[in-house]
């Protein structure tokens, strides 16, 4: 659907960086890989006094996605325990988002180094 929302954000790896600092918008890479997919609703507490899902909320949609991505691959979501480091986060608005209605969170892993990988989310008004 071309309808919704597209954010691809969570970079973990320096490569980008070079990109973001040149254009501040973030170039996703085509030979990114679809790993998760997640259909999150949207909440009318998600939206700020414009009328449209506020722009911190886009981050939470992406970390129920991320969340589940994690557990659903055997990591274990322990806040005293070992886990994933987010190194930099971008976001690319393009569409606002609105009450009612669902967003479909496809999450993409992108280049894997020896302690980090880039995890893309782009999301989608369903």
């Amino acid at each position: 659907m071309d309808d919704g929302v597209r954010a691809p954000v969570y970079s973990a790896g320096n490569a980008l960086l070079h990109t973001l600092r040149a254009s501040m918008k973030l170039e996703v890479p085509a030979d990114k890989r679809l790993i998760h997919t997640m259909l999150v609703p949207i909440r009318w507490g998600d939206m700020d006094a414009m009328g449209h899902v506020n722009n911190t909320i886009y981050l939470r949609y992406m970390e129920c996605a991320r969340i589940q991505l994690m557990e659903g691959s055997g990591f274990a979501v322990n806040p005293v325990g070992e886990g994933f480091v987010i190194a930099n986060v971008f976001c690319n608005f393009i569409r606002q988002l609105e009450y009612p209605g669902e967003v479909l969170v496809k999450s993409h892993v992108g280049a894997i180094g020896r302690s980090s990988f880039d995890l893309y989310h782009e999301l989608l008004r369903s």
